[in-house]
């Protein structure tokens, strides 16, 4: 899998009230890490997950023979602070380094890593 490292100047923070609390639809990030599109206008949340999602299975022109997954630290106001990764059953705190799969879940990059040692695909979708 090609890991894309995410600059902490390209994260944004949603309103509290935006917040969704399943760890699969949470977006911390200002623009698309693939084709550098603002998510912002594209829509509500689930239609800024949509396009992510696309352009990391490879929807942006780019080969899809390679799986993508998005690498960043947590900042303070995430709204997946707080939240379980289910590898290791710890939350993610604030400055957390978080890996995130095309199908948008998220897990402790060290612990993705390890996990991808032994296996290529998601361990909440592998099921």
């Amino acid at each position: 899998m090609e890991r894309i490292v995410i600059d902490q100047g390209r994260l944004s923070v949603s309103s509290p009230g935006s917040r969704r609390q399943s760890n699969s639809q949470l977006s911390d990030l200002a623009e698309c890490p693939v084709c550098n599109q603002d998510l912002e206008g594209l829509g509500p949340p689930p239609v800024q997950e949509a396009h992510v999602r696309h352009c990391l299975e490879g929807g942006a022109g780019t080969s899809p023979s390679t799986a993508r997954y998005l690498v960043y630290r947590l900042p303070a106001e995430s709204a997946l602070i707080g939240v379980e990764c289910v590898i290791c059953l710890e939350e993610f705190a604030e400055g957390s380094t978080v890996a995130r799969l095309s199908c948008l879940c998220s897990f402790h990059n060290a612990c993705l890593s390890s996990w991808l040692q032994r296996g290529r695909s998601c361990p909440v979708h592998a099921r």
